[in-house]
């Protein structure tokens, strides 16, 4: 419904509208779907979150470049819209025949009708921690990716020269598809933590510079190593997080995870458009980008202090 609002929308209030309703249907489906995977794979909990990780980055990375070729179609970018919604309807034939097996807790007599209403978020004490540390590196990766998927295809293209939308789909849509493969191929333990958050404050920077400098090669190898790090960062982070969680707590604990990952994609890019309108584009984003470099370390310094603790 919110992909049809907005692929239709004529005005600054349906654009809204749309955008609402597609937020409110992430936010539902999010928690609930990391949950369906926790419950189908009940002895493999590792690979529930890699799998959960694996969709998220993957849609967002395939995002970009499915736009910039159906761009090309005709009907100009209402197109993109509504093959989306037609996509996301036709998911709906296997989700309606799927056989799962049955809940950890199933819901008492009497109570069935309340087991699809949202589940109240909260996150239990002794997880607290992890909690903390897997939503502040979520909510710095989406910082980082929300500019990347915002502002920076129209920097870029400025920058460089680009008029092609598909070059500027599949560049935007880069890190967030490393990011996605290295849910796949990067192993390790804990330590890929502040190892992934160094690689995203060392990348972020030279991204800036590259772009200011007008360096394509070195922008594309930032936008690799971004999505690297954020890969490992976040995987080894969300993995803690839900692993300190019972079965029962899993969907609320993620959905809280996004609650705060998703504020990342929002409050600091809006805060960063308004930064370009008032004091420029180029100190803006440099800006920003030491922003979020500085941030990076010191949580990586956070998640060094863990590792020295636990040991």
């Amino acid at each position: 419904a919110g992909t049809l609002v907005f692929g239709s929308a004529g005005n600054l209030l349906e654009l809204c509208l749309g955008r609402g309703l597609q937020g409110a249907g992430v936010a539902l489906a999010t928690g609930a779907s990391a949950a369906a995977l926790r419950e189908l794979l009940p002895a493999r909990p590792e690979w529930a979150s890699r799998f959960t990780l694996l969709a998220s980055s993957g849609g967002v990375a395939f995002g970009p470049v499915l736009g910039g070729l159906l761009a090309h179609l005709p009907g100009g970018r209402t197109t993109v819209f509504m093959v989306q919604a037609f996509l996301l309807l036709l998911v709906l034939v296997p989700l309606s025949t799927l056989q799962a097996r049955p809940a950890i807790a199933l819901a008492e007599r009497g109570q069935r009708s309340k087991a699809l209403a949202p589940r109240r978020l909260g996150v239990p004490s002794s997880a607290r921690a992890p909690f903390w540390l897997a939503a502040l590196v979520g909510f710095l990766s989406f910082a980082i990716f929300g500019f990347v998927l915002s502002l920076a295809p129209g920097y870029f293209a400025q920058a460089f020269g680009l008029d092609s939308v598909l070059v500027i789909g599949l560049i935007a849509g880069l890190p967030l598809g490393i990011s996605a493969l290295s849910q796949l191929v990067v192993r390790g333990g804990k330590a890929l933590l502040p190892i992934g958050l160094g690689l995203m404050a060392a990348s972020t920077v030279v991204l800036a510079v590259a772009a200011e400098h007008r360096q394509l090669p070195w922008a594309i190898a930032a936008l690799v190593f971004v999505g690297l790090g954020q890969g490992m960062a976040f995987r080894t982070a969300f993995a803690q997080a839900v692993d300190a969680v019972n079965d029962k707590q899993h969907a609320q604990t993620v959905s809280t995870i996004y609650l705060v990952t998703y504020l990342g994609s929002a409050v600091p890019v809006i805060a960063l458009g308004w930064a370009v309108g008032v004091f420029g584009q180029q100190q803006s984003i440099l800006v920003f980008s030491i922003g979020c470099a500085v941030v990076a370390a010191a949580l990586a310094v956070w998640a060094l202090a863990g590792l020295r603790k636990a040991r």
